[in-house]
């Protein structure tokens, strides 16, 4: 089995994009950012690197890094992820998000430990089943928006224990640029909630982030919200959307099953430490 590391996109998704688009749900983290390149965005610090094992011409393993985020790693067998560990062992690692047994195996190859920091449901929904009516409405963001979104990206981030962007806006940008959104729930014209969607890729989005303040929150409007934009995702052609959930959070996790998600998968995020 070999290994390519490389600091081209262009060269990766030559390579390894057929690889990720067999399996669009699980791979959804690295083909939303192969997209988001494909469409001219960037990332925030020092250059992505990408990587990927294949066995002879055939691809078996992918991972990429956008500083400053976390390593992404493809569905793939321990095999392919012991070899991308070692290949990839020199590389600043701060960690890694995939299934657990992928994350500890690429690990190990890499001669880290690795402490799993969040745990997570990933979930599929073919068919919305509509929540209760609530009061609002859901309307697309705005220009003018800008103040709240920075401010609750901020809190969700806190919150939620990610790694937050050093410009929202910019991504948000990159999001809306590419084909995807962010849509707000008003109440009496005052934004009770956000729910954000990647572009759809093989046609499956992303779902998140979604985000109630504390203030607004067990009054319906996170599900009303997401519930309308899956609508119209699927409305508009897309076969599935996804998205990542706090396994150690029922309430969301009970919100998302109630509106038609289904359990599709989990997945840890790790923090690496050297053995050495």
């Amino acid at each position: 089995m070999d290994v390519h590391v490389t600091n081209d996109s262009a060269q990766f998704d030559a390579a390894a994009a057929s690889f990720l688009e067999a399996d669009p749900v699980r791979n959804t983290v690295l083909l939303t950012i192969l997209d988001t390149l494909r469409a001219g965005g960037g990332y925030d610090d020092d250059d992505p690197w990408f990587a990927w094992a294949h066995v002879e011409d055939v691809v078996v393993g992918a991972a990429l890094r956008t500083p400053p985020y976390k390593v992404a790693l493809s569905g793939m067998s321990a095999d392919a992820a012991d070899a991308l560990g070692h290949r990839l062992a020199s590389y600043d690692l701060p960690g890694a998000f995939g299934d657990l047994a992928t994350v500890a195996t690429f690990a190990a190859g890499a001669n880290r430990q690795h402490a799993v920091n969040m745990h997570e449901i990933q979930h599929m929904l073919t068919e919305v089943k509509p929540p209760p009516s609530v009061p609002g409405a859901a309307r697309p963001y705005a220009g003018t928006d800008a103040d709240v979104y920075v401010r609750w990206d901020a809190d969700f981030a806190a919150e939620a224990g990610v790694t937050r962007s050093a410009n929202p806006l910019g991504s948000l940008h990159t999001r809306v640029s590419s084909g995807g959104g962010l849509w707000l729930w008003d109440v009496d014209d005052l934004p009770v909630a956000m729910c954000g969607r990647s572009a759809p890729v093989c046609g499956v989005p992303r779902i998140g982030p979604v985000w109630t303040p504390p203030e607004h929150r067990r009054r319906g409007y996170a599900a009303a919200l997401t519930a309308f934009v899956c609508s119209e995702a699927l409305a508009e052609g897309a076969r599935a959307c996804t998205l990542f959930a706090d396994a150690a959070n029922p309430t969301s996790n009970g919100v998302y099953l109630r509106i038609g998600f289904v359990p599709a998968g989990e997945t840890v995020e790790a923090i690496f430490t050297s053995t050495a």
